[in-house]
């Protein structure tokens, strides 16, 4: 699937079949089963996520499309008059100053990490907000389900635990993503020396 311009427009190629043309056209996102897919599309100075050929709410921005594993469900974050929040299902969330890297998890609950007034804060569907000591924090899992990383706090320093084996100690952890088959985690760190 490719993003084609045309006429100072983009549009999204689905196989054969060529999708709306807008201003700009960034994030083309598979469910993990690739049943679903949808992208980010932009018109003048307004963004929405297209989902299934279904143009969303527009907002100031729109950015980290994510699908449920059986790509049913959908989020994604969204701004409007500088505050960020999740769209999950096109139901809006509550207004935070910063929304970090929703998702899906493997019970089909969506979870993202959030920033208010300097407090940081975990959210998971159907439970009420808490605590979270920096980003990422909890716990995360592979495309099957089966293999889990955890991030912990240690004297104010992050640590990744992958298969029951705690890695070295960082000031600050940016991402990470597991292999496809699950056997393997990487991540973005930055180091105090």
């Amino acid at each position: 699937r490719d993003v084609t311009p045309g006429a100072g427009k983009q549009c999204v190629m689905a196989g054969d079949e060529k999708g709306p043309r807008f201003d700009q056209v960034e994030a083309i996102t598979f469910s993990f089963d690739g049943s679903q897919m949808g992208y980010l599309a932009r018109e003048g100075n307004r963004w929405f996520a297209m989902i299934g050929g279904r143009k969303g709410p527009a907002f100031e921005q729109v950015r980290y499309l994510t699908f449920s594993r059986d790509g049913r469900r959908h989020a994604y974050v969204a701004k409007r008059n500088k505050k960020e929040f999740v769209v999950a299902d096109d139901q809006i969330g509550p207004e935070f100053d910063l929304v970090f890297f929703p998702h899906f998890r493997c019970d089909g609950k969506w979870e993202y990490q959030a920033e208010r007034d300097g407090r940081r804060f975990e959210l998971v569907e159907g439970q009420a907000p808490a605590a979270c000591p920096g980003y990422p924090c909890g716990t995360y899992f592979g495309a099957d389900c089966t293999k889990s990383a955890e991030v912990k706090y240690r004297g104010g320093k992050k640590v990744i635990v992958f298969a029951d084996k705690a890695g070295p100690e960082f000031e600050s952890l940016s991402f990470f993503r597991f292999s496809p088959d699950g056997s393997k985690v990487a991540y973005g760190v930055s180091m105090d020396h």
